[in-house]
């Protein structure tokens, strides 16, 4: 080949072709990268589904109520106000949740309700679950997590990870439900 064939027109034609190569490489890679972020987003569904679920683990650990569900009109904790109504809370479930006390909390054992059903699979006997307890001061309504954000646990329902009192109390429950737990410390 002589000189006057190597022009730049001519060498252009192969960088052509090797740059739809790289390109063709590069789109086969990004799919890869969706397929991560994918599975990044489905990790962190799970996470924000079972959050709800989790704010009741840090009650749990403690006492062995079998009752967990306590109608606010056999609350014998006060006349003005039903032990439930005297806190409310608020945020995204999945997000650290907020919480504001409308009167003093005394509560003797352990007592729970659900604020927010969720719309997940049902929470069986077996079932894996992941659940971020965030825990409260009932006197001030202060966080009491070392971080400011929820415990995240993961474990099967039914077994020591997750413990006999919050298995009965999330057994029945959806995905994403939100519990509002209370125990005394």
């Amino acid at each position: 080949m002589s000189p006057a064939a190597q022009t730049p027109d001519s060498v252009s034609p192969r960088r052509s072709k090797g740059s739809s190569r790289r390109a063709a490489a590069r789109g086969g890679r990004s799919r890869g990268a969706s397929r991560a972020s994918l599975l990044g987003r489905l990790v962190i569904a799970l996470v924000l589904i079972a959050a709800g679920v989790g704010v009741a683990w840090w009650a749990v650990q403690s006492t062995d109520r079998s009752q967990v569900e306590v109608p606010a009109e056999t609350s014998a904790q006060s006349t003005t106000l039903p032990l439930f109504e005297r806190v409310s809370v608020s945020g995204r479930v999945g997000a650290t949740p907020t919480i504001e006390i409308k009167a003093p909390l005394e509560v003797d054992g352990t007592k729970a309700t659900t604020i927010v059903d969720g719309s997940g699979r049902d929470i069986t006997e077996g079932s894996p679950v992941l659940v971020a307890i965030t825990a409260f001061d009932g006197a001030s309504g202060q966080t009491l997590s070392e971080s400011g954000r929820p415990q995240l646990s993961l474990g099967i329902v039914g077994t020591d990870a997750i413990g006999d009192e919050l298995t009965r109390m999330v057994v029945g429950k959806r995905e994403g439900s939100r519990l509002v737990a209370f125990r005394t410390i």
